[in-house]
């Protein structure tokens, strides 16, 4: 994002709408913001000119990721709009991932003002992503191709009995 930022020179204290809903943190790197699946793929940012303080901040945790992805947007939107959200960020098929807050999964109609107790503190919102008991599990390991096969890597990613193995390693491949 800090490099749109540099190319369309627009100020780093302006932040940009994708999606009409949620902003992006300047860290982001864009590819997280195009699903695997796409052969090609358009994003539109739209500047925005409304006043920061109406925002929330969101801080996703997946299961089994170590890895966080923090954006902002309004205490509006539905909590099946911020799985949407995560399942992009993510890199995960819409509807593998359901909402949790404080160890209680929420309702997808549920908005963020609805949820919004004790426990979030200063507008900033916790959440749990975890994997829906519907979906597939897997599991990757990748060894180094010399003589020592050790491991370098684990994925852990989410799919389902249709996806496509071409479609999965689109996906594990965005994770190098």
């Amino acid at each position: 994002m800090e490099n749109v930022k540099q190319l369309f020179n627009i100020p780093f204290e302006q932040n940009l709408i994708y999606l009409n809903d949620f902003i992006p943190l300047n860290t982001t790197r864009l590819y997280s913001l195009i699903k695997s699946d796409n052969e090609t793929a358009t994003i539109n940012f739209k500047i925005d000119t409304t006043n920061y303080n109406q925002y929330v901040t969101v801080c996703l945790h997946k299961e089994g990721d170590d890895h966080t992805m923090k954006f902002y947007c309004s205490n509006k939107l539905t909590c099946k709009r911020i799985c949407d959200i995560g399942c992009l960020l993510f890199d995960e098929d819409n509807n593998s991932l359901k909402l949790y807050l404080n160890d209680y999964m929420r309702d997808d109609v549920l908005t963020l003002e609805d949820i919004a107790d004790d426990a979030v503190e200063k507008n900033e919102f916790n959440i749990d992503l975890n994997y829906d008991e519907t979906n597939l599990k897997c599991k990757i390991d990748f060894y180094s191709n010399d003589e020592s096969t050790a491991l370098i890597q684990t994925i852990n990613i989410s799919c389902k009995l249709t996806t496509l193995v071409k479609n999965l390693f689109k996906r594990i491949l965005k994770r190098f």
